[in-house]
């Protein structure tokens, strides 16, 4: 049985995608890593990128190439604060190895869209990557909210079972405590009868 090039295109991955992959996985420098939710990486130090990182993973020490790389490949910049810069692809996650096939280089790629579609394209995943950051984060809500209502439902066990315990002992004073002060003889005898 025979592949095609395009079938064979769809089961590699792409060089640089693979050794951005596993350099965020093995790099545990501060210059960079995985966004809390997974969903992108992060840029924090850029001169430490260029100058140890880079060099080592791409054989180049030049952040606009290393961008400009990033951009063929479909990877949008989310965020550019002054503080990071945060680039999103719909297909690159940790640990979604599997997916990282999907991406592509756009000048490389024979199915490449014209410019038109291409905007539409990229529009449409980085509303995924959107849409996947805040199913993530309602996630995150949602496990911190059923973990705050058990430590609160074991609180009111806990609260009614003493409860139960301080009205059992209030009863039983209410009751032993007259019988015994009426009682003439020790108390030993008294509760005897």
């Amino acid at each position: 049985m025979t592949t095609t090039s395009t079938t064979r295109r769809s089961t590699t991955i792409s060089p640089f995608v693979k050794k951005l992959y596993f350099m965020l996985e093995k790099a545990h420098a501060p210059a960079l890593g995985w966004t809390t939710d997974g969903l992108g990486f992060c840029i924090y130090a850029p001169d430490e990128l260029v100058s140890t990182l880079l060099p080592k993973f791409f054989h180049h020490n030049k952040l606009a190439t290393f961008q400009r790389s990033l951009h063929q490949h479909g990877f949008h910049l989310r965020r550019d604060d002054g503080l990071f810069l945060e680039y999103a692809h719909v297909h690159f996650q940790r640990g979604n190895i599997p997916a990282l096939h999907r991406i592509q280089d756009k000048k490389t790629s024979k199915d490449a869209l014209p410019a038109p579609r291409r905007a539409i394209v990229d529009e449409i995943e980085h509303t995924i990557v959107d849409i996947k950051r805040k199913l993530h984060q309602a996630q995150r809500a949602t496990d911190d909210m059923v973990s705050f209502l058990a430590q609160n439902t074991q609180r009111a066990d806990d609260d009614a079972a003493t409860r139960a315990y301080l009205a059992c002992h209030s009863w039983m004073d209410a009751l032993v405590l007259p019988l015994a002060a009426s009682c003439s003889s020790p108390p030993e005898r008294c509760l005897a009868y």
